[in-house]
């Protein structure tokens, strides 16, 4: 966008975003909370804001959802807005409900064990806030299995922390490509290359060694391997942007009468 610094080209954007949406909402958006019309880019002495028509509700760009807290009374929230407003604060959680309850709503949620309850309390207030179960910490697991019975020995670099999807994605390991959203590249038999982001903890090689070490420093793996990774595709909402496997194993299978020792 044009403009003379970044703050004019921020409130150029945000017109041309908010005139393109309200055509095919056919909606004021944003809508101010308190009279319904839509909220007007402003610049003012801290940059730009987002401000009413009526002139008494403002705030800034990007922070417009902070402006829809805390919910009118005797309301229950929408889920999402609540994830939202935890996610801003750096508030992960592993599930999520709001209830209506008898008097004020209540948040149900399940944390990892560690988790700032009392910051999730503040959080949520003036709603109640009640977790319904701690979840032991995501971690990382290495297995060298040596399977026998005619199978190929493998290691595997495996991430315990309830990603849920079960996609096979199976082909030669590579190096990404410079600067590209991937820890690794995997060549599928058709010769497409899919980029493949790893939840489990590792480490990037030095060239001219293995390309993938486990998070203690050990190698795991090299270009050329065969590998199988257990995930799924992470899709983008960017237009032609391409999407990432993301895989919470990797699995690094030596080949037909080959040894299962590091490589």
């Amino acid at each position: 966008m044009g403009g003379p610094d970044v703050v004019s080209a921020a409130i150029e954007f945000a017109v041309g975003a908010q005139q393109c949406l309200q055509g095919e909402a056919a909606a004021a958006l944003p809508p101010c909370p308190a009279h319904g019309e839509a909220l007007v880019p402003r610049r003012m002495h801290a940059g730009a804001e987002w401000r009413c028509p009526e002139g008494d509700v403002s705030c800034p760009v990007g922070k417009y959802t902070e402006t829809l807290w805390p919910p009118p009374a005797g309301t229950a929230p929408e889920p999402r807005l609540v994830a939202d407003r935890l996610r801003r604060r750096s508030l992960a959680f592993l599930s999520l409900v709001v209830e209506a309850g008898d008097g004020r709503p209540l948040v149900r949620v399940r944390l990892t064990e560690g988790a700032d309850q009392a910051g999730f309390a503040r959080a949520v207030d003036p709603l109640n806030l009640e977790v319904t179960g701690w979840v032991p910490p995501p971690k990382t697991v290495r297995t060298d299995s040596d399977v026998g019975e005619g199978a190929p020995p493998y290691r595997a670099l495996t991430y315990l922390g309830g990603f849920g999807q079960l996609a096979r994605l199976a082909g030669r390991l590579h190096g990404p490509a410079p600067g590209g959203d991937a820890d690794v590249v995997v060549e599928v038999a058709n010769g497409t290359l899919v980029p493949v982001r790893l939840l489990p903890d590792h480490r990037v090689g030095e060239p001219g060694g293995a390309l993938l070490l486990d998070a203690q420093g050990r190698p795991f793996a090299r270009v050329g391997d065969n590998v199988v990774c257990a995930g799924g595709a992470r899709h983008t909402a960017v237009l032609n942007e391409e999407a990432v496997f993301v895989a919470w194993e990797i699995r690094a299978v030596a080949k037909e009468g080959a040894s299962g020792s590091d490589p």
